[in-house]
């Protein structure tokens, strides 16, 4: 009878230990996530009124670095999250849209838009190889080769 309760107990003690690793590293990432929420409203507020007192254009430089640092570091840290791929792809696909896309008013960077459309490519064909099932990423996936196809094409 004693064994089968020591058993029971280091059993029970093993998993509320896993459980509180998991937890420290879910709040890890919550805090690292405030704290880059942090940053970009210090920046928003800080930098960014300099950024229009320049001109539009330095305005726009500026949130695009902003909005690029922040994709790598997220793609840097996915670990498997097969959303938080498809958002990120999704944000390297709007900005290279935005510098290069001939189909929109873009800033004209298109050898920048083509860096960004194989991010997004790259981020996409892991997705579709793990989900092959999923419709959205398909879709995405083709958008990109569609468009950075048609930025090649533009001479861009």
């Amino acid at each position: 009878m004693l064994p089968i309760v020591g058993v029971i107990l280091i059993s029970g003690v093993s998993a509320v230990l896993y459980e509180a690793r998991i937890a420290n590293v879910q709040r890890a990432i919550a805090e690292k996530r405030l704290h880059d929420s942090r940053r970009l409203t210090e920046s928003v507020l800080a930098e960014l009124p300099v950024a229009l007192d320049n001109g539009p254009t330095a305005a726009r430089e500026l949130a695009d670095l902003k909005a690029l640092e922040y994709l790598k570091e997220v793609a840097a840290e996915m670990n498997n999250d097969s959303q938080m791929a498809l958002d990120v792809a999704l944000g390297y696909m709007n900005l290279a849209e935005a510098h290069g896309n001939p189909a929109f008013g873009n800033t004209g960077d298109g050898t920048r838009a083509l860096d960004e459309y194989d991010r997004a490519i790259h981020l996409l064909e892991k997705e579709l190889a793990s989900h092959p099932e999923r419709e959205k990423i398909r879709y995405l996936l083709a958008r990109s080769y569609i468009n950075s196809g048609l930025l090649c094409l533009a001479g861009m």
